[in-house]
């Protein structure tokens, strides 16, 4: 079974490489940005590229519905130390909170 990693702020830095190496090492990712005209890498069926702002509360529907039915192994929130949200993840569910 493949496991699903959810990351925050991929757009650069170390969530594009959490991205990139978690991709590479087979599992799915589900690679958040700003704006993911952004994201600049090869399809894959095994990744979903999916627009999140994390510096205000307006971006966290569409994260729900994106989720829908995918599970979660795990989350890299590399976007939430700069900004006012948390991040909790189990096999579950993802759990945001805003902190502001």
């Amino acid at each position: 079974m493949t496991r699903t990693v959810f990351i925050t702020g991929t757009s650069s830095g170390f969530g594009k490489a959490a991205a990139e190496r978690f991709h590479d090492s087979g599992w799915n990712v589900v690679a958040t940005l700003r704006n993911p005209d952004d994201w600049k890498a090869a399809p894959s069926d095994r990744l979903y590229v999916h627009p999140l702002d994390m510096t205000g509360p307006q971006g966290l529907g569409r994260v729900h519905v994106t989720l829908d039915g995918l599970a979660v192994d795990t989350a890299a929130p590399s976007a939430t130390r700069r900004s006012p949200w948390s991040l909790a993840a189990t096999s579950s569910a993802l759990t945001f909170t805003w902190n502001h």
